[in-house]
């Protein structure tokens, strides 16, 4: 980004906790496919990733997941 600032800090995310979201994603695949505004799927993987001490926000996982969409499609 050139000249841009973010309003937040990149999250790194390690391998375990990159494919505790996959596997999260894919068990909530169904309910993000049938709707149009997923904001509750993201923080409903959210509230699951920090149960599971992978504390992570709404906007972090949307954004992890439309990468990885991105990288692997």
């Amino acid at each position: 980004m050139t000249g841009a600032t973010r309003k937040w800090p990149r999250v790194h995310w390690s391998e375990r906790e990159t494919w505790a979201l996959i596997r999260l994603w894919e068990d909530n695949l169904e309910e993000l496919r049938a709707q149009k505004h997923n904001g509750n799927v993201y923080q409903k993987i959210a509230t699951q990733l920090t149960a599971a001490g992978i504390p992570r926000t709404k906007a972090q996982v949307h954004s992890k997941i439309e990468n990885l969409g991105q990288t692997f499609r």
